[in-house]
């Protein structure tokens, strides 16, 4: 555990502006996991059964297409996987900002399930690569140690932050018409331009390092 610290205060920049990306796009799926239904049930005044209908197919298929396109994308060449990976999750993150700002205030009840269904499509391409890069970058005896970091990173701040964010803002949004559907896209656009941020900063200061 000792040389892991050390080797990540070494390239703290990198590891901290990746694994802050990361935590966010798990906060959004997360939210959206959470808060959705329950969203889309006070907006449109469906019953639970009929919101369930919708959403529960959308998650499975929306977010096993994306988990498995990004594999086939990225696995048709050994050609820098770490530069094209970043690139790839990157673009995939500005896909995910107007979906995710946009999708949980629509009136219409279509259009929002298919902003739903791209933000979990995006969501979840970026979340399925998101180990990828540092099986490359850090030392061979590191890679396990680092990816369990990550996870760790994405599981407190995001599975842990997003839904108590959620309820924490539609608390403090009884000024709107739809407090919770407000406090959804509020978060939801905040942490994609964060990903989107720290993605391009790491984009930018990526360099392959020999891994041993």
């Amino acid at each position: 555990m000792s040389e892991l610290l050390v080797f990540l205060r070494a390239n703290w920049q990198f590891y901290a502006a990746y694994m802050a990306s990361i935590a966010l796009m798990t906060l959004l799926l997360n939210a959206m996991v959470s808060w959705l239904p329950s969203a889309m049930i006070r907006a449109h005044g469906f019953d639970q059964q009929t919101v369930g209908t919708w959403f529960g197919p959308i998650f499975l298929i929306a977010g096993s297409a994306g988990t498995l396109s990004a594999g086939l994308i990225i696995g048709r060449s050994e050609h820098d996987v770490v530069g094209r990976t970043l690139r790839f999750m990157r673009w995939s993150v500005a896909v995910a900002l107007p979906a995710a700002a946009m999708g949980p205030i629509l009136g219409w009840f279509e259009a929002q399930l298919a902003c739903i269904a791209v933000a979990i499509f995006v969501t979840s391409s970026v979340l399925g690569l998101s180990s990828l890069p540092l099986q490359f970058v850090a030392p061979q005896h590191l890679r396990a140690q680092a990816i369990a970091v990550l996870g760790l990173i994405s599981a407190l701040l995001g599975t842990g932050l997003g839904p108590v964010l959620v309820g924490l803002l539609s608390d403090s949004f009884q000024f709107a018409s739809q407090p919770l559907s407000l406090a959804l896209a509020v978060v939801g656009a905040s942490a994609v331009a964060g990903a989107f941020a720290m993605l391009s900063y790491v984009s930018r200061q990526y360099r392959r390092p020999a891994a041993s």
